[in-house]
């Protein structure tokens, strides 16, 4: 992905903001219910009590395992009617005092067995986005909106392609290009007359990178130009650093809209 370790690393950190959030509006949960309802604490006290307990006894005796583990179920079992009675009676849900988490899946931890949750992916995906500088115009440009509706399907002269035939081919050819995108290394350059839908392509190409969790970088090459040259002659006013010209190509496979 085009994303470094440092970005990557303040990723992570920002789902464990969330965690650690969420662990705190926990506490102060069963804190205030705590106060209010003393029955509660003594409550999950016996709870916390009788797991205990029961640990020990399957140490002691580990044929009995069975047996101790179907006891500890049915009193557990009993204890949890009784809180969940005592918190609707007092006008809160069954779940309150439950952990609570932004993603269930992972409990906010962004991996499910070692593996990157959907959550974690759509926060590299949210980045890569931020990164691009293309914003909501993704939402709008993509391969699902393009039409074929503005191109005629009449030729310009007999035996050649219409103007329809030529932007379906196009389309094909910037579909198959994203979708290979990370495989295939090779390069895709657009070229004629304004208002053939250049831009649109360019931009739905863009969208289905980003989707596949690749980084987007958009600059004009006049953009391009002005940072090699000003790194090239190193001018007093607006220095540029090898790293700021880096930064443009470092993302692997990171293709340049221009």
């Amino acid at each position: 992905m085009g994303i470094n370790r440092s970005q990557f690393k303040k990723i992570l950190n920002n789902i464990d903001q969330k965690r650690l959030r969420n662990q705190q509006r926990h506490y102060d949960r069963k804190d205030k219910v705590y106060k209010q309802l003393t029955g509660l604490k003594a409550i999950d006290e016996r709870i916390a009590s009788l797991s205990s307990g029961a640990t020990r006894k399957v140490i002691k005796n580990p044929a009995r395992r069975e047996e101790i583990m179907t006891t500890l179920k049915s009193e557990i079992g009993t204890l949890t009617k009784q809180k969940e009675a005592l918190l609707i009676d007092h006008g809160y849900s069954v779940d309150y005092l439950k952990p609570l988490f932004d993603c269930k899946d992972c409990e906010d931890t962004g991996f499910i067995e070692g593996e990157r949750c959907h959550c974690l992916k759509n926060e590299l995906m949210n980045f890569a986005y931020g990164q691009s500088n293309l914003g909501h115009i993704l939402s709008q440009e993509n391969f699902s909106t393009y039409s074929l509706d503005y191109y005629s399907a009449k030729a310009a002269a007999e035996g050649k392609k219409s103007p329809k035939d030529i932007a379906r081919r196009n389309y094909k050819i910037c579909c198959d290009f994203a979708a290979k995108f990370g495989q295939n290394y090779s390069n895709l350059l657009l070229h004629g007359q304004a208002g053939l839908g250049k831009t649109f392509l360019c931009n739905s190409i863009a969208k289905e990178v980003l989707d596949q969790g690749h980084s987007v970088i958009y600059l004009t090459a006049f953009h391009l130009f002005k940072l090699i040259s000003e790194y090239r002659f190193r001018n007093d006013d607006d220095q540029v650093s090898y790293d700021d010209i880096q930064a443009i190509f470092e993302p692997m496979g990171c293709p340049c809209m221009s």
